[in-house]
């Protein structure tokens, strides 16, 4: 006779299973079916390479939400192709007080970004290349919203570090720095092909021996020994004597000149005094030797009438 099936064991095996099943799920989803999420759609203009679906997305180091969807959306009215991202971001993650509590998650993200909140692009390493994406307040960058007919709030994005460095590489004037290296590069072939690097070498090389050749240690020497008598003198107090004997002849030259001058006055009034007398006896010479020219005669007769 066969045995009759116990239904009851069999539910109970199914349940059990049913039950481990569901806590499995909900253990390796660490509770992410229970995270209460808000959805935002972005987009960034440069390239996207390394950006994946899954990407965390974080502030200020905290990861608060990640990448859900990344598409690629054609308009046919400008011709445009655009690349939506759409991101989740965990309600807990942003707690806000001393706030109206009726506003909402949304309301509060268009409060941050009032203020500045952007989205950007940053690498997660630079061995495997992966991006994320961050968000940060920038008070210099513009609030341009570039989504069309979605029903996603949307976060302004700005350009990230590598797409700053691009921008700036983009504008170098390669091409002119590249001609400019080969001309570099022509006039020093000229010059090695020209003999005068050659020179160049020739002249450095004579230039070395010759400071190899001066006698560096006497001269030290010569320093030295200066510097040891230097400090003998000042040690020994001959300096401070010398500039006490300088001070002292000096302070007597200017009582001397002050002296000098007070009794040079009367002296230089006699002086001039006797100089008027001179100018006086040199005219009266003078007149005489013209009146001799005149009357020779004189001499032997004296003056007589004109």
């Amino acid at each position: 006779m066969s045995k009759k099936v116990n239904h009851l064991m069999i539910g109970t095996f199914v349940l059990a299973a049913i039950v481990i099943a569901v806590a499995g799920i909900v253990i390796l989803s660490a509770g992410e079916l229970f995270k209460e999420t808000q959805s935002y759609i972005m987009y960034f203009d440069g390239d996207l390479s390394g950006l994946d679906v899954g990407a965390p997305l974080d502030f200020k180091g905290v990861k608060v939400g990640k990448v859900t969807d990344i598409s690629i959306v054609y308009d046919h009215e400008d011709d445009s192709v655009t690349v939506p991202i759409i991101v989740e971001i965990d309600k807990k993650c942003f707690t806000e007080i001393n706030c109206d509590k009726k506003n909402g998650v949304k309301n509060g993200m268009e409060m941050h970004i009032k203020k500045g909140m952007r989205a950007q692009l940053k690498s997660q390493s630079l061995v495997t290349g992966k991006l994320k994406i961050t968000l940060r307040y920038s008070k210099k960058a513009p609030e341009v919203y570039k989504a069309k007919g979605s029903d996603l709030p949307e976060i302004p994005t700005m350009p990230g570090s590598l797409d700053s460095i691009a921008q700036r590489v983009s504008k170098l004037p390669l091409e002119d720095i590249v001609v400019d290296i080969q001309e570099v590069t022509k006039s020093l072939a000229s010059i090695a092909n020209g003999g005068g690097l050659k020179r160049m070498l020739e002249s450095l090389e004579s230039l070395t021996k010759r400071i190899n050749s001066l006698p560096f240690e006497s001269i030290a020497s010569d320093m030295q020994a200066t510097s040891k008598a230097i400090s003998t003198m000042a040690n020994s107090g001959e300096i401070k004597t010398m500039m006490q004997s300088l001070t002292s002849t000096l302070q007597e030259s200017q009582a001397l000149m002050v002296t000098i001058n007070k009794e040079s006055r009367p002296f230089r009034e006699e002086m001039l005094v006797l100089m008027d007398q001179f100018s006086d006896a040199a005219t009266s010479i003078k007149n005489l030797g013209e009146y001799l020219e005149r009357h020779p005669e004189s001499l032997i007769h004296g003056k007589g009438k004109e």
